[in-house]
């Protein structure tokens, strides 16, 4: 299996433990997670130095992972999300 596709599941089961949902599987090395405020999540993760794209269509915030990124990498992501959702 692609390194970047298991990198992408691995976040992706750690976004479930932490009841974000995604808008699909992924296929590739992108996950798509479900927020109906996805616009002021992404601009209040900007402001923290953690840069994440949108996807409109589905109200979504769009991660895409690379090679370079590690366990630690994803658990402080998890963390920053769930600060800037206030969970």
């Amino acid at each position: 299996m692609d390194q970047n596709l298991v990198g992408a599941l691995s976040i992706l089961s750690k976004l479930k433990e932490n009841g974000f949902k995604p808008v699909i599987e992924p296929v590739l090395n992108i996950v798509a997670i479900e927020d109906e405020d996805y616009k002021e999540v992404c601009r209040k993760l900007w402001k923290r130095g953690i840069y994440v794209s949108v996807c409109s269509c589905v109200k979504a915030l769009r991660i895409v992972v690379m090679p370079h990124i590690k366990k630690e990498h994803i658990d402080n992501f998890i963390e920053n999300l769930k600060e800037v959702k206030d969970w």
